[in-house]
């Protein structure tokens, strides 16, 4: 070579094939070389030529940045020690090294960050993914890592998100969490359906007429049961003159069938300020533990007042079944306006 050679300033690696000189000062002006500063680095450990070559490259990258280990470690937030043991050859560093310290030594520069990470991936593959792994340091929560991806750089790996299998598991379990819960909003609205409307508790009609009755039924083991007021109930307005069927609901509560009886009032059937209706409605057959409806069409008096009419279980002849209880009876207030 003609001319004045000049030094090579830069930290070159000793070794047989692999390692070299990487200023290539000789082809370079002095205004072209760029300062190196710090310690130069240590001799390479690995016995694998791929992985030798890519920490060599990665070091080179660092020389032509200008870039000491300690301002590696300001950059992409891996220590000294780190730092050192992933560029000496010996195991495969982990792609988030790679990318950190060579976006790093472009310094800002998107258009060759992107460049040197398509390079920097290739010799990553190259070295061998299958091959042991250098430690990586966690990054501080405090900063992250730069997020420059270069084309056709895969996915985050696994290690950073749940797996497909984590997240079906999770999915299913919260689809799953939605049906039994519409099942039971299903299930709850059925049942008050089913169940209708709340009804009154029922009542014995075991209250004695007077306090000196003192008698049972005429049939023994005979009974009967007030179950509601259906219509009309106990206190509610009419229009003098208005026409309206009164129903009871009652049960035989007892053991007899009832056969051949009748609801008769008592006392007169029509009158000055009584409400009128039949002297007596036929009662269907009914066996123990049924329940039934009696109704009776009836017409509030002509003028204005309250009205009370009593009615009583009994045979064709008259006899009361239920001489000691006090039977049916409607009371209602009659008005000539609603």
């Amino acid at each position: 070579m003609s001319g004045t050679t000049t030094m090579c300033s830069c930290r070159c690696i000793p070794d047989n094939s692999v390692d070299r000189c990487h200023g290539r000062v000789d082809n370079m002006t002095n205004d072209q070389q760029r300062p190196k500063r710090g310690r130069p680095w240590a001799p390479l450990k690995g016995e694998d030529p791929q992985l030798r070559a890519l920490a060599a490259w990665l070091r080179e990258r660092c020389d032509e940045a200008g870039m000491t280990l300690r301002e590696a470690e300001k950059r992409i937030s891996y220590s000294r020690d780190t730092i050192s043991k992933n560029l000496t050859g010996e195991a495969l560093p982990e792609w988030p090294f790679v990318e950190a310290l060579v976006t790093a030594s472009a310094r800002n520069d998107a258009r060759a960050a992107a460049v040197l990470l398509q390079r920097a991936r290739k010799r990553w593959e190259e070295a061998g993914a299958h091959r042991s792994t250098a430690p990586a340091e966690p990054v501080p929560a405090t900063r992250e890592r730069p997020k420059a991806i270069p084309p056709g750089d895969p996915e985050p790996s696994a290690v950073h998100r749940p797996s497909i299998h984590r997240r079906l598991a999770i999915a299913g379990t919260a689809a799953l969490l939605v049906v039994l819960s519409l099942v039971a909003v299903m299930w709850l609205r059925f049942s008050v359906i089913a169940a209708g409307p709340p009804e009154r508790p029922a009542v014995p009609m075991s209250t004695p007429a007077s306090p000196h009755a003192g008698f049972g039924p005429l049939v023994p083991g005979d009974d009967s049961t007030f179950i509601a007021d259906i219509t009309i109930p106990d206190g509610s307005r009419v229009r003098t003159g208005q026409r309206f069927v009164k129903t009871w609901e009652i049960q035989n509560s007892g053991v007899i069938v009832w056969r051949n009886r009748y609801l008769t009032r008592q006392g007169p059937a029509d009158g000055p300020g009584l409400c009128s209706s039949s002297t007596r409605t036929p009662i269907p057959l009914t066996h123990p533990g049924s329940r039934i409806r009696i109704s009776v069409p009836m017409t509030a008096p002509a003028r204005p007042g309250s009205c009370r009419v009593d009615w009583k279980m009994t045979d064709a002849t008259g006899r009361h079944f239920f001489p000691d209880l006090a039977g049916l009876y409607l009371v209602v207030k009659v008005a000539s306006e609603p």
